[in-house]
């Protein structure tokens, strides 16, 4: 597990195989809402970054990041749908699951940092995982969650997280 707000629990997800030509593994953030789980990753249940967080906010951050940045390469999109839609997997990481691969990492008093977790994009370059950050303003709608989740430390700096 790495980190818990409200009724939203983000873990690590891990797998490997031997089977085939030759092994494999992969690493990813899931993030999913509590009374919608299932014991398997479904992706109908798990949480959007947008359920929480203005898209307009997870739009500037995002493309501030050095990481968003360089796979946009020299495509402008005027809006978070846009960026989602021209970024492009890479061997080293996959962008498909970006609103829904996410852990809350840190909470201060008026923000949260937002910790991503992606796994690579093509097989060749398999068990590549790839973290980014991004710091967010705390939504007055979801203050009392984090104010919980900081006062409990069941966020992943201070929990049972990677670090």
């Amino acid at each position: 597990m790495l980190s818990v707000i409200g009724n939203i629990v983000s873990c690590l997800s891990t797998g490997s195989s031997d089977g085939g030509a030759h092994p494999s593994n992969w690493a990813e953030y899931h993030t999913v809402e509590l009374g919608k789980a299932t014991l398997m990753v479904d992706p109908h249940v798990e949480v959007k970054l947008t359920s929480i967080f203005p898209e307009d906010l997870l739009f500037k951050a995002l493309k501030a990041t050095e990481l968003i940045r360089d796979h946009l390469r020299n495509r402008r999109p005027a809006n978070l749908s846009q960026l989602i839609h021209s970024l492009q997997d890479s061997c080293e990481v996959s962008f498909t699951s970006l609103l829904t691969s996410w852990c809350i990492y840190d909470i201060g008093k008026d923000s949260v940092t937002i910790r991503f977790g992606l796994g690579s994009g093509y097989e060749q370059c398999r068990g590549n995982f790839t973290e980014f950050d991004i710091s967010l303003p705390i939504p007055a709608a979801h203050r009392a969650y984090f104010q919980e989740a900081l006062k409990n430390g069941t966020f992943s700096k201070n929990s049972c997280g990677l670090r």
